[in-house]
């Protein structure tokens, strides 16, 4: 897999896993990549493939944690809480996010 690869993926993870449905429960309890609709898969990529390109010296996913795992190293659990970050950052610029 590609480190744009796990980027992407990292960061689907990371919205599903951070996110919270109607009971407070996080999406990823009972949602997984297939349950978000194509256009919005589609905008997540685009919006990953901008980030990773501007940002690219300082991204490090490859072998990082997906959602919920986070035994691993220390590198790798960082770049999934750097992921968390950029993703909220990002929601917050676009308004989503307060």
């Amino acid at each position: 897999m590609s480190p744009q690869e796990a980027f992407f993926l990292s960061y689907v993870g990371t919205a599903l896993w951070s996110s919270m449905d109607d009971d407070g429960e996080p999406l990823d309890s009972n949602y997984d990549r297939d349950d978000i609709a194509a256009e919005t898969l589609d905008a997540m990529r685009r919006d990953c493939e901008a980030f990773y390109e501007a940002n690219q010296s300082h991204i490090h996913c490859e072998d990082a944690p997906m959602s919920r795992e986070f035994e691993g190293p220390i590198a790798a659990r960082e770049a999934a809480m750097a992921l968390q970050r950029t993703m909220e950052a990002a929601l917050r610029a676009k308004g989503i996010l307060k």
